[in-house]
């Protein structure tokens, strides 16, 4: 059964998007809880899917990584069933379905443009994606 999250929940999660390594002893200690303590409140929030990832984010002057969002209408199906799918494919950094004309927004960083693509392509071949529309990240 999921909980609520208290204010040593928020400032757990505060700690960890600050830096995501951060070791569960330096957390606790930020926190003011014990190290098994802390442990099983990440271990918790993991599990009830607060926490979803953890990622490191770098930006390079002149860095051949394509960076962009691409935009998922499904036809038909349960949203929640592709954006699992669509989580699990290498160089996907994030997948949120959100209300409108667009399902699901899925942000993509690879190490090229060829890589990106085969990202989008492994999107679109998924069942019941009805379009793909790419929005790259200009540099700068």
């Amino acid at each position: 059964m999921k909980q609520q999250l208290d204010a040593k929940d928020t400032a757990i999660l505060a700690v960890l998007h600050a830096n995501a390594r951060a070791p569960v002893v330096a957390i606790a200690r930020q926190v003011g809880l014990s190290r098994s303590a802390t442990q099983e409140r990440i271990a918790r929030l993991e599990r009830d899917g607060v926490i979803l990832s953890y990622t490191t984010e770098t930006r390079e002057p002149h860095s051949s990584v394509t960076e962009g969002y691409l935009l998922v209408s499904l036809g038909s199906g349960l949203c929640s069933r592709q954006v699992a799918s669509i989580r699990r494919i290498d160089g996907v950094r994030s997948c949120r379905a959100v209300s409108g004309e667009i399902d699901v927004v899925v942000h993509v960083v690879a190490s090229g443009p060829d890589a990106f693509s085969a990202v989008r392509d492994r999107v679109a071949a998924l069942p019941e994606v009805g379009s793909v529309r790419t929005c790259l990240v200009l540099p700068g």
